[in-house]
């Protein structure tokens, strides 16, 4: 095998041409990676000038059987990722792309391989375990061997798991009575287009108290927030962005969309032609997804997670959804995954694999 780094225009269009090809004869495909890829590649954006990478092609007999990522972020500098991994199901090759990261790793000093994060976890989080569908809005998808050939290596896995829950009853789980004790001890309000850029920084905040204990999260800056909203906005709705506040103090947060996925073409990133097909058929979108779901330790046992919920799913009862998918969850974490296992059934599954060094 051959490592060739990616240096030139011509030789990042090549990697990302192997991921498209890889994939186009796959149904289920929806490529939501890509223009992350390109972003890096371009090394204009607050998050790319964060971060050191190197993309390599790998060649086997002339040919080329997978592509590769590695990089460290500078909040996040302990771990190496082997990100925007693709390559053919090629016995020993995954053990060569560890024993090559494993040289960086050494050469960086790193602690730590991480297998299964893009960069960030809002850009993306785990391999595909198993699915048999398009996958929702933003959601990773790949072939399900990497992640098999991984776990048999031995590395430390992480399992994720998203849930899907029916809504055609219109209904939430839970009476007016109990869902009235949440707006007498909390404000609940929403993101407006006057309010964009104070709430982008609210949020960004947020996140960064919220998920500083999860074990693939590091800290992120508001110009790379900023950054990520400037498309994701044009696909927000109203109410897409729920605050919860004590007294005015910001406690927790819910970001939701509708599932774009669904009216997106096989391949097709999130572009303009997207946007004009929301206009167009948007309305024949049948599911919403929670993205992120967010409250302060200190108010997790106070109600507030219900509450905001609760408030998600009065901004959408009058719209045309009939189902609410999640974004991943930890399945050891069951402060987090209680929803699914109490109200929905899962619905992807995914996997994350890590070496201590």
């Amino acid at each position: 095998m051959e490592w060739k780094q990616c240096l030139t225009a011509f030789e990042k269009s090549v990697y990302i041409k192997f991921i498209k090809t890889l994939y186009k004869d796959d149904p289920f495909y929806v490529d939501y990676s890509t223009p992350i890829l390109i972003e890096i590649f371009a090394e204009k954006s607050p998050f790319s000038r964060n971060l050191w990478y190197e993309s390599y092609l790998i060649m086997h007999s002339g040919e080329l059987v997978g592509v590769l990522t590695y990089l460290i972020h500078k909040h996040y500098c302990d771990v190496l990722q082997i990100a925007f991994l693709e390559f053919l199901d090629i016995d020993g090759l995954p053990q060569l792309i560890l024993d090559h990261a494993g040289l960086i790793a050494k050469d960086k000093g790193v602690k730590e391989i991480v297998i299964g994060l893009n960069g960030h976890v809002n850009y993306g989080l785990g391999l595909s375990v198993e699915q048999s569908h398009r996958p929702t809005f933003g959601s990773v998808y790949t072939k399900a061997y990497y992640s098999k050939h991984f776990k048999e290596l031995g590395l430390e896995e992480t399992r994720l798991v998203s849930f899907q829950y029916p809504w055609e009853t219109k209904e939430f789980p839970m009476s007016m009575e109990k869902k009235n004790r949440f707006y007498e001890r909390f404000n609940f309000r929403i993101m407006r287009k006057e309010t964009f850029d104070r709430d982008i920084e609210i949020y960004t905040a947020l996140n960064n108290k919220c998920f500083g204990e999860h074990p693939f999260y590091f800290p992120r800056t508001v110009e790379e927030d900023r950054f990520l909203f400037k498309d994701l906005k044009y696909f927000m709705e109203k109410g897409s962005l729920i605050f919860a506040e004590d007294d005015g103090k910001p406690i927790g947060f819910l970001l939701w969309y509708p599932d774009w996925g669904e009216i997106m073409h096989r391949g097709e990133t999130l572009s303009v032609i997207t946007f004009i097909r929301k206009i167009f058929f948007g309305k024949k979108v049948k599911g919403f997804k929670i993205v992120e779901w967010a409250v302060l330790p200190e108010y997790r046992r106070k109600g507030v997670p219900v509450g905001l919920l609760a408030h998600c799913f009065e901004m959408v009862k009058d719209r045309q959804f009939t189902k609410c998918t999640t974004s991943w969850i930890v399945e050891a974490n069951k402060d987090s995954s209680g929803f699914g296992d109490k109200w929905a059934e899962p619905y992807e599954h995914y996997a994350v694999y890590t070496l201590k060094l």
